[in-house]
């Protein structure tokens, strides 16, 4: 019965793995085409400093994430994501920006496209 256990233990914590990059993925839209991709000269806490109060003007609420490596704005309704913004340093000392919207034609979406071109 202890051989059955611990490869059954193992098997579903690389399972429960699997479906975290998968959640992580979902909440991030990466399965969706970004609408916009961009390079900005302005640091990532300037350039969010810019969007950000754009953005919750344009269709609150908008939350904040930092995962290390980039920063994460994100709007939802009803708690799923409508449209994340990507925010990452690049190593030449630009930002890197990519939005994704779960409906190309969601409301806000083409004025949340705008403000990110404007605060690049």
């Amino acid at each position: 019965m202890k051989k059955l256990i611990i490869p059954l233990f193992l098997l579903s914590s690389a399972l429960a793995g699997c479906a975290t990059a998968a959640r992580e993925d979902k909440v991030m839209l990466r399965d969706k085409a970004p609408l916009l991709t961009l390079e900005s000269t302005r640091s990532v806490d300037d350039y969010i400093g810019c969007l950000n109060p754009k953005l919750v003007a344009i269709r609150p609420p908008v939350t904040l994430m930092r995962d290390g490596k980039a920063t994460v704005l994100r709007m939802t309704s009803f708690a799923q994501p409508v449209l994340v913004v990507e925010v990452t340093p690049s190593s030449a000392g630009s930002t890197g920006i990519v939005l994704r919207s779960r409906f190309d034609n969601a409301l806000g979406v083409s004025a949340s496209v705008k403000a990110a071109q404007e605060c690049r």
